[in-house]
């Protein structure tokens, strides 16, 4: 048991915790980066981060935290505890809100817009990157190496089976191909599954059957890629993706600036992402 005396109170603020982190202790840690860790929950995944690079509904941000030292986390109404004994207090102002605004501009200027943003993406041809799907004009692959060859060729069939309806058959073709700790055609789900959640939040409409197919299909042992999915079929955008879809909704803003910090994510993950995302964008759903 830890004694009074050695419980000290950090006033020090908490920049961003997100609002459906729940109460309780978290101990097994999952992942260790240079910025972040990653803790359990249940079958998602608890960031803890002392960079403030981006925000989240399952991620904690305390800038300047010595993160080799955390080996526990406990969340209480307006706190955050360190190995038992660092209290971190956060005011309800900094509770992270992934909602989208109401539409301002009608769809066809915005999916315009989104057509801009598809040919400066394409531009960038990026290596290793899923972006060569999107690329109707060149179907060649680009011979970077053997594996990369027969992967794209995997993907290529799951993009045509994608953009025929079937599913079933895409989201086997995706599920666990490629590069990186989430893997590119993980990556490429779900960007596809944050463009249906958006495509509900503009059209006013609501596609959760194909959602929910498309999620169930795409779970895996990868508790990186299941939370990431998680928050996209629900609209839990992270504060990159949200300040992005919000200068798209509202028609003002550099929507470049969130551009280039999506793509910017992992060696290839914000690329694979966003080519999921303008896919479904652009499909007749």
């Amino acid at each position: 048991m830890i004694e009074q005396s050695k419980v000290f109170h950090y006033f020090r603020t908490i920049s961003s915790i997100g609002e459906i982190i729940p109460y309780g202790e978290f101990k097994q840690i999952h992942s260790i980066f240079d910025r972040n860790i990653n803790f359990l929950n249940n079958e998602l995944i608890v960031t803890v981060s002392n960079a403030s690079s981006y925000e989240g509904v399952l991620r904690i941000v305390i800038p300047d935290l010595d993160l080799p030292k955390v080996k526990t986390i406990e969340h209480h109404p307006g706190k955050i505890i360190i190995n038992g004994y660092k209290n971190f207090l956060y005011e309800e102002e900094v509770g992270y809100d992934p909602s989208l605004p109401q539409m301002y501009l009608r769809s066809n200027t915005l999916f315009r817009e989104l057509s801009n943003l598809k040919t400066i993406y394409l531009a960038k041809d990026k290596k290793y990157s899923l972006a060569c799907l999107l690329n109707q004009e060149n179907e060649k692959i680009p011979e970077i190496s053997s594996y990369y060859s027969e992967l794209m060729k995997q993907m290529n069939h799951a993009f045509r089976s994608l953009k025929e309806g079937n599913y079933p058959l895409a989201v086997k073709g995706f599920k666990g191909r490629g590069y990186g700790l989430t893997p590119s055609g993980d990556d490429f789900l779900i960007g596809f599954l944050i463009g249906l959640s958006f495509r509900e939040h503009l059209e006013d409409r609501t596609v959760t059957n194909l959602k929910q197919e498309i999620y169930r299909l795409a779970l895996g042992s990868n508790l990186l890629v299941n939370t990431f999915l998680f928050e996209a079929i629900n609209g839990y955008y992270n504060s990159y993706w949200k300040s992005f879809l919000t200068k798209l909704i509202r028609g003002t803003g550099d929507v470049m600036v969130d551009f280039e910090a999506i793509l910017s994510v992992g060696e290839t993950s914000g690329y694979d992402t966003m080519a999921g995302f303008l896919t479904c964008c652009e499909m007749d759903i």
